[in-house]
This record gives structure tokens, sequence and C-alpha cells, in this order.
């Protein structure tokens, strides 16, 4: 059941817990050989300076070579968090040792160690002062780095246990959520993708057109780069100086654990200007005016303590971070990946035009070097070619589909709210630290088959994505988003990694043919699942080839015999002689021709000169070699951690007690020019010239599973064998359909040869249609705005869709002009093209249609009249138009609906009177007279000083009439508990309304509680429109707790449109996620949202009834 409502919603923030912490460096070396003690002076701006460091930007090269150092140019002043002083015996002296005095930092909840250090005068000086003297600005953002030490699993990393992150602290929406998950990598390939992050963030903030980026605050703030490294042990120290350097890091300052609790997971948090080059030049911002400078980049640096591999790093990700920052997109990036320039916004613009967009990918090309020298190399050739033919007739071809198999971790992207849920389980079920936690269900209790096919998780996710139940989500192929890889260049590594690809892709192959009977339980249209079927049935048929793989190898490699006794010539006329002609065309067109003729369609035919070569001459050493190994190393699966010596060398931290009895760590107080001294040794580190170490080739393997790798490949060679005797052996001419074994192997070469020339072609038209499909789309609005001929303000459909992306607060007096409309501003606006009874039919309909996709059998949306008569619109279109609607949509799409008639709180009452009077002919009224289009009134627009009881006649003459009255109960409005109290215990002569709309602040009046449960009113909750203000372990915990003391709730929707498309199905996937709700207690809040409607009961005994059939089904497919 779903209810929409057009009234407003006030985007005030809720205060979150803050804890400031005081700044503090503490000495502990991180690197085995020490911290270089010399004293060395600030580097001064001086061209000739043996340490001088040069600051490049490629966009701002082409002016000068102009060289910048690291300069302090005076005293700076920046605030810091309160601390409180303790007496220091020591003093500093330049002889001996550096003598610091100490300070007190207070536990944020008595458990939490949460500190704020200050970064070095360098770093501060590079932020300009547009955003460092900001009037929004905080003041210790771009002076102290914050670290954590999170001393917990990534899913107890939560408000409620006292963490937090800063853009939450400061109330920042984050819209973009940019994830690096690295393991060993170089200082070179870390900083090509920093470098190039922070380059596609400069893209999006120097946006001038869009209407959604630059309004409502700077467009920096609504991104956040999230860097995940995967434990101490194998992290290059190298890159940390680069971190260092950018002022994301700093040396000295993790705790290995606190009062006995050991750290999980360091967490630092910067914002920088500041970049590395893979080339090791330092890019800093060059004047204010420049528009090559890069922006503010918000950063969150997780460095775990133990090496716990990549899925681990994801749930840090995912369920901690995200979790907090409830990011609209997130997109995944390997270290060493670099995107192209303004990919990521093209990754982001996918998702914002297309709702239903659930994960993207771009084009990951190979990194070829200088002129493309790399190609020289067979292997990175062969790579190269094979990543762009995929990219030209394999991903079109899936996303035209709606599913791509795999959307490579290298380079994704997601959206958050749909991998909530089952997908995100499942995706979990393979990382080890959960492994006792879920038992058999964990990967140390699974089978090797489900091993091996978390060797590709991504594509498991892909799957649980398109097959999540009640949902439609598809999955798209970017083609404009670029990320450039370094691709294995050894005969090892690339054997090594295409085992972990072959096994684990076979394996996830067979699980999405297996399960692919989940489709049917999604929420995808009969057109959507007919296609879906093509693709599996494709997908089975390129499994058979890949299984029997052998055999074709065999027949068309091994087994020919090229006579060139009568010349080449004649060798080449036999290929196109009369009885063999057709055929030969047909399977050189499938192969050499389609690659060609796609490559140059798609505008980028360069591979098939620099590398095919390559590719195609080692065609069968992929078989012979790759398939073998892989296969041969089944059993080669390791989900091992590795601790760390440099662990061992980090501080422990013991809490005291202080007069308060609040917990404490005492700890010295290093000054700023000591922080700056030692700054430089980390930033002439971070610059050297690379130099590539010397690798250590050892390797160990689990020898458990052999007997089931050894099965598998007897079965795989047994099978392969069985093939070959039946089309070769002489012996069974009896059971096979021809007597020779020649005429059997010429219809086996037939047969592969249409089987692969039907799957090229397969692939090449759904090319053709990714390459032709046109990307318009058409809102009801925009169709209404040109059929009417209303001008509208917005000179693009992109414009018009960015208008209904930020809206803030309904009245600017509340906090001003921020620039952006109001919502109730954009509300009416798109009332504007709203003229005859057939626009509000159609605008009922879209809705209704909306609502039975999402399995949605009875509504109950708000609507007003007063909104359009002052337009001029005669009542009777308005109504006629909603009352056809009404009809139709439960004839023809089977949802019910009754609605109810709002009074605009920000009207006079006396008009709001009059249009109930207007409209009362067309109410479900007690005598039956009327026309049945309502059945209650309610409350809309702004409620600002707009008390329930000013309309205490209007509520009157319903309930006369024999109408339900409903009372709108904004969270966190003005006086908002005051109006609860007036809809519960005064209107409507004291009997008070039928049901209270949001209602969410009850929670803090026990009177209204008590209330709420003795009258048996109801709320309905609409939880996204509250996310969007409140940080989730404020608002959900909130919700559980009504739940948990009896108060009757439902889940409704409230202005989807304007709230980020986000309908029902989103609001209750958020309950069902952040509160913890069972699959039981998610069945009981929909038997909920029927008991409180006001169906009639045969309506609600209909639905009721369904809804017991899916509830057993469904437990019987959990048992």
């Amino acid at each position: 059941m779903s209810s929409r409502r057009p009234s407003s919603l006030a985007n005030t923030s809720s205060d979150s817990e803050i804890s400031h912490c005081p700044p503090y460096q503490e000495q502990h070396s991180f690197y085995p050989e020490g911290r270089d003690e010399q004293e060395i002076s600030l580097l001064q701006e001086n061209s000739s300076s043996h340490y001088s460091i040069p600051f490049a930007d490629p966009l701002a090269e082409s002016d000068s070579h102009r060289r910048y150092t690291l300069h302090d140019p005076g005293p700076t002043t920046f605030g810091a968090p309160e601390y409180e002083p303790v007496q220091s015996s020591g003093m500093k002296t330049r002889a001996g040792l550096n003598r610091y005095g100490t300070r007190k930092i207070n536990l944020v909840k008595g458990a939490v160690l949460s500190v704020d250090y200050p970064v070095p005068s360098a770093i501060q000086n590079a932020i300009q002062p547009e955003y460092r003297d900001a009037e929004e600005a905080f003041s210790e953002e771009f002076t102290h780095l914050r670290y954590t030490a999170a001393t917990c699993d990534p899913d107890e990393f939560t408000l409620r246990n006292g963490y937090n992150l800063r853009p939450a602290m400061y109330n920042r929406h984050t819209e973009l959520l940019i994830a690096v998950t690295y393991y060993n990598e170089d200082k070179v390939l870390t900083s090509r993708t920093l470098h190039g992050v922070m380059q596609n963030i400069r893209d999006i903030v120097r946006l001038k057109k869009s209407e959604f980026w630059n309004k409502g605050g700077p467009a920096w703030q609504k991104i956040v780069v999230c860097l995940i490294f995967d434990g101490i042990e194998p992290c290059d120290k190298n890159t940390l100086d680069v971190l260092a350097t950018i002022g994301v890091y700093q040396d000295g300052i993790m705790k290995k654990d606190v009062d006995g609790r050991e750290t999980v997971a360091h967490v630092f948090e910067y914002t920088t200007q500041l970049s590395v080059t893979a080339t090791q030049q330092l890019v800093r911002p060059h004047s204010d005016e420049s528009t090559s400078n890069l922006p503010p980049v918000q950063f969150i640096f997780c460095l775990k303590q133990k090496n716990s591999k990549k899925i681990n790093s994801h749930r840090w990700l995912l369920n901690a971070f995200s979790r907090i920052l409830n990011p609209e997109v997130i997109v995944l990036l390997d270290a060493g990946t670099k995107p192209g320039p303004k990919s990521l916004l093209s990754l982001w613009e996918a998702f914002y035009n297309d709702k239903t967009l659930g994960g993207a990918c771009g084009e990951i090309h190979a990194m070829l070097g200088p002129r493309w020298q790399k190609c020289l190399n067979p292997l990175v050739a062969a790579q190269n070619f094979e990543y762009k033919i995929s990219n030209i007739l394999d991903k079109p071809l899936e996303s035209a589909f709606g599913y791509v198999s795999v959307l490579p971790g290298a380079f994704s992207a997601y959206r958050y709210r749909a991998i909530m849920g089952r997908p995100l389980e499942q995706y979990f079920h393979g990382d080890h630290t959960l492994s006792q936690r879920l038992g058999k269900k964990g990967i140390e209790g699974m089978n090797i088959f489900k091993k091996n096919m978390f060797l590709a998780e991504d594509r498991i996710l892909c799957f649980e994505l398109v097959a999540k139940a009640g949902f439609k989500w598809h999955l798209s192929y970017v083609k404009a988003a670029k990320g450039e890889t370094d691709v294995p260049e050894g005969a090892a590594e690339f054997v090594g990694q295409r085992r972990r690809w072959l096994n684990g892709s076979f394996a996830a192959g067979l699980y999405a043919i297996m399960h692919f009977g989940r489709i049917y339980r999604s929420g995808h249209s009969i057109i959507r699942l007919f296609f879906l079927h093509i693709q599996i049935l494709y997908n089975i048929c390129q499994l058979i080839m890949t299984w029997f793989s052998l055999v074709v190898g065999v027949f068309t490699g091994g087994m020919l015999d090229f006579n060139f006794d009568d010349g080449l010539a004649a060798f080449i006329q036999s290929f196109f002689s009369s009885s063999g002609g057709g055929i030969v065309l047909i399977a050189l067109v499938s192969t050499y021709g389609i690659y060609i003729i796609a490559s140059i369609l798609y505008l980028d035919p360069w591979h098939i000169l620099t590398s095919s070569w390559a590719y195609f001459l080692g065609m069968t050493t992929s078989i012979n070699v790759l398939m073998v190994y892989s296969f041969c190393n089944w059993h080669d699966v390791s989900w091992g951690t590795k601790g760390s010596d440099k662990v061992d060398a980090l501080p422990s931290v013991t809490t005291q007690k202080d007069d308060n009895k609040k917990n404490f760590i005492e700890e010295l107080d290093k000054p700023q020019a000591d922080i700056d001294s030692q700054f430089e040794a980390t930033v002439k580190r971070a610059l050297a010239p690379y130099v590539e170490p010397e690798e250590d080739g050892g390797k160990t393997l689990d020898d458990s599973y052999k007997n089931f790798r050894t099965g598998l490949v007897c079965l795989w060679v047994f099978s392969n064998l069985l093939l070959t005797l039946m089309i070769t052996a002489t012996g069974v001419d009896k059971i096979c359909l021809t007597n020779t074994s020649t005429t059997r192997t010429t219809w086996f070469f037939q047969i592969i040869l249409w089987i692969t020339a039907g799957l090229s072609l397969f692939r090449f038209i759904g090319s053709l249609y990714f390459l032709g499909r046109a990307g318009v789309l058409c809102s009801l609005r925009w169709k209404l705005a040109q059929k009417n001929n209303i001008p509208l303000r917005y000179p693009t459909y992109e414009a018009l869709l960015n208008s209904y992306k930020i809206t803030y607060n309904h009245r600017r007096e509340l906090n001003g002009d921020n620039g952006a409309p109001t919502f109730l501003e954009t509300y009416y606006e798109g009332c504007q093209v709203l003229c005859t009874e057939d626009d509000f039919y159609e605008l009922a309909m879209t809705y209704f249609q909306k609502a039975k996709d999402m399995n949605v059998r009875y509504v109950e949306p708000f609507f007003d009249t007063q909104a359009h008569t002052k337009r001029g619109i005669p009542v009777e279109a308005v109504l006629d138009g909603f009352l056809r609607a009404q009809h139709d949509g439960a004839k023809q799409l089977g949802v019910k609906s009754n609605w109810i008639f709002c009074f605009l709180r920000d009207h006079p009452v006396e008009e709001g009177l009059e249009a109930l009077r207007s409209a009362l002919p067309w109410a479900r009224t007690k005598d039956g007279k009327g026309k049945g289009l309502f059945h209650a009134v309610g409350l809309a627009s702004n409620e600002y000083d707009r008390p329930p009881g000013l309309f205490e006649e209007g509520f009157l003459l319903a309930k006369e009439t024999g109408l339900h009255v409903t009372m709108h109960c904004d969270v966190d409005q003005k006086d908002v508990v005051e109006h609860m109290r007036e809809g519960i215990f005064d209107v409507c002569e004291s009997a008070g309304a039928d049901r209270i709309d949001h209602g969410l602040n009850a929670i803090d009046s026990p009177e209204l509680m008590a209330a709420l449960k003795e009258k048996n009113i109801g709320l309905t909750l609409c939880p996204h429109a509250y996310h969007r203000r409140q940080a989730t372990e404020v608002l959900f915990p909130k919700i559980r707790r009504l739940w948990d003391e009896g108060v009757r709730f439902c889940i409704n929707s409230d202005d989807p449109t304007y709230m980020h498309d986000v309908w029902i199905d989103g609001n209750m996937m958020k309950v069902y996620e952040y509160c913890g709700f069972t699959k039981s207690e998610m069945g009981k809040l929909v038997r909920n949202a029927v008991e409180m409607s006001w169906a009639d009961e045969a309506t609600k005994t209909e639905i009721l009834d369904e809804l017991e059939r899916v509830l057993g089904v469904e437990e019987k497919l959990i048992r």
C-alpha cells in the first residue's frame, strides 16, 4: 500500500552528535629505519634550490614552467578544538631530546578515540582563501587531520557506538562517494589514480550549467573520496608518504589498541587541494583566479590493521562509511586505474537520468605507454585487443538486455539503495572475517565451487542486483566513461590472473544460470523478462562452448593439414570453391569481419592494427594453456589473513577517569614547528623518483579440495574426449547419424562455424542496438508543457530533472536565500502545466501505472484544488480528471484508490473552506450521493506557524459529511509537538484526528506516545523524506523505538518525484535495512498499512489474503 503526498517537507537539519577532540601528535616511528631527525628549514620559492619541489598540473603547464616549492608565507592563525593542557615537567630544547607538554583527550561515549591533529603549515597554506575563509567553512576542516581508531567490526561503526565522519558532522549531503581499494600498489600507480580522481572532481565542480551541482552549496561538498588500504603489512610505505604529502595521513599517530580492544581500522579524514601526479610532481593551487586549480576534496583514508581481502574493504565502505554518509551513487576504483576526463561525471549522469539504473561500468582499456610502445609486448597487445572487443561487442550487448554479467571492480558504480539488502548480504558471504558468524554460509563453510565463485564476487553482486525481489534494477555500460589500467606484462602474472578470472567467471556463470528462476520474483516488466530469457540462453550456449573448447581447439588447430603442393594461389582459391566457399566466408565475416566493422562503427579501430596480431596468435594458447591451467588449479583458493610486525610497533593507549568519571587519555602535545620540520622529510621521500623494488616470487597454496579439483578436471577432459571419439572413431558408426568419421568431422566443423557465426552476429546486433539507442527521456511535465504551450524556464529536459534534485526549506526566512528553489516553489511551478481534465487524468494514471509496477494494490493519494483554481482552472477539470483516473486505474491496472482532499495551510482558511464546499459533490459522503472520489480531508503545504486548530471548521464539516480526518505533522518542524497535541486531543471537538501523517516527533513526548497507543492512532511514516536531513543512526533508531514500544505505523512514500524518485519500495527497503526488521516484521508493517487504510472491507480482505499467500511462499523458500 502506498500513499503519496503532494504536501511539503521542511529541510531542517537535526543536530548530530559531534565530539571535537583536541589536536595531538606523538612520535612513534612507522618506518623501520626510523625518522630523519635533522632540522631542515621550510623550503622557499627558489628555482635553484636543491630541495625545490615542482608543482605541476597538465592543464596549467602551457603557460610556463615556473617551479614552486613548499613555502610558509608566515604565521597562520587557525582554530583548534578545545583541550585541557596538563602541566609538564619537561621543556623543549634544541640541543637535546624534545620534551613537550601533554593534554587530556576525552573519548567519545567513553570508548571511541577520535582526535584532531594539526596538519603542517604548508598544507594549510595551500588551501585557497575562498574556501578557507568561506562563511560556511568549519575551522578545523582545513587545519586539522581527524584520526579515529576504529576498534570494531565494520557493521558496528555507527553513530550509536560513538563513530562519525566529517561530512555527516557538517550536515552535508553526499551525492557521490568515490572509493579506491588498495592492496600493495606502488606510489606511481596510486598517485595516477588519485590525481585522476581529483581532476574528475574538478570537471564536476567547474560545470556552469548544472542546476544540481552548483545550487544549494558548493559542488565539492557533495563528493567524498574514500581510500581503503588492505592492511599495514602489504602497504607500500612510499605510498603513505604521498598521502602524508597531500595531508590525508600522518605518521606516528596510529594506536594499536584502546584499553586492550584491538584497532581494526585507522580512519583519517582531511579536506585537501593538493595532489601528486604519477611523475611525482606536487600540484597545488596557482592563484585564486586559475580555472586549473583543483577544488577541495573530502578524503576518508581507512588503513586496515590487518590484511583481510577486498570484500572486507568493501564492507568497510558499504556497511560502515556509507551507512553514515548515505550516498546516492558509489564509484568503485582499484588503485592503478586512472579515470579519464569527465568519466566520473558520465557515470553519475547515467544514474541521474535513469532512475531504475542500479549499476554501471565504463570502458576499461590497457595502459599502453608513450606512443603505444607496450603494444610490442604480445601479452599487452593481446589484452588490449581483448578489452577493446569486449567494450565494443560484449558490454553493449549485455547493456541492451539490462544485465551486464560483470561490472569490473576496477571501474564501476552502483546506486547505494539498489544494492542494499540481499545483494550485499550475498556479496559479503565472501568476507572471511564473517566466516565464524555466518557458519556454513560463510567462506570457511562453503564448498570449493562457491569459493571459486567468490573469485569473481562482482559477478555475484551483478546478478543479485538484477534479481532483487520486488525491484526492477538494471545494469548498463557507459561508453563515455573511460578508465585506464595496467595489465600483466609477464607470463606468470598473466596466467595467475586468468586462472582467477576463468574459474571465478565459470562458477559465477553457473550460479546465475541455476538461480535464474529468482528473476520471476523481481519487478521487471514482461518485455524485460523476455529479453533476459534470451540472454540466459545466450550465456548457456557460451558456457557449453567454453566447456568443449578442448575439442574445438583440437579440430580447428592441430588436425588441419594445409596443402601447399599446388602453390599459395591455389590454396587460397580453395577456400572459395563452390563446395565450401560460403561457409568459409561466413567464418571470416563472423570473426575478423565483425571485429573490423564494429570497431569502425564505434570510431575506435586502432587496436585492429596495433594489437589484433597478438590476440589471434594467442587464441590457441588461451585454450591449451589458460583453460587447462585454470581447471587444474581449481583448488587454489586462499583466504587467509596476514598479521603485521609493524602493528606491534604501534603504541597502545589506556584510558583514565577524571573527576566527572569520564574516560580520557593523556598524550604529548607537539608544537606546530616540529610538525612542519618533520613534514619536509616526508615530502622529499614522496617526490623522489620511483625505483621499482625486486619482487619475491614465493607462493604457497592450500592443499585442500584437490580431490574435487581432480574430479572436475577428469570430467572436463573425458567429456571432451568422448565428443572427440564420437566424431573420429570408426567403432561408433552404429550409434551415430552417419557411417563415416569424415562426414561427422565435416558436420562438426559446420556446426561450430554456424554457432560461432550466430553468437558473433548476436553480439554485433546488440552492439548496433546500443550504439543507435536514443537516450531521450520525456517526463509528463515536459510533455504537458509542450502540449499546452506552457513556457518552462528550463531549456532542456536535463535542466528540468536537475530542478527536482535540490530543494530546500519551505520559507526562505528560516535559513535565508541559498540560491536554490524551495520545495513548494518547485512543486507549484510544476502545477502550471496542468490545464485540462485530460491533464489531471494523465497525471493520475501515470502515478497508478508506477504503483502497479511496484505491486501496489491500493493507494490513498493526497490532492488539493486551491493550487489550480487560483490559476483559473475550473474545479470540475481537476476533480473529473482524477475521478475518471480512479475508475480506470482500478479497472485497467488493478490499483484501487480513495483520495484525500487537502487544505493548503499557508492559504487563508476561508479559501480552504470554500474549496471543500465546492468539492463535496465528488466526496464519498455518508448519504451516498457523492461521486466517491475522496473520503477524507487533511492538510498540505507549509505548516510554519499554521497550527491545525485554524482549520477546525473544515474538519467539522468533513465529519458531518461522513469523511475521515488526517493530520499532517511533519518531522522537526516548528512547534510540531504542539501541533500533534492539537491533532490528537483538540480538533474535531476534542475527538481528535483519525490518523497522523508523519508524526515521528511523538518519540520526544511520553504523553503523545501514550495517547497514540491508547487511541490506537496510526502514523504514516516516510523514512526517505527524513533521511535527507537526519543521519542514519539518528533517524532509524527512532523508528525502531516506535515499533518496540507498540505505536502503530505503516511506511508510505512522500512526494517521490521530488524526493530522489524514492517510492514506497525504496522507503520499505530503508526500514528493512536500517531498523533491522525481520521479514515477519516487514509483513506486519504491510498489514498495518491495510488495517490503517480507509478501504472498504472487501478490498482489505482481498489484499490481506494475497499478503498471506506471498508470506507463506516466502517462508517455504526460507526453509
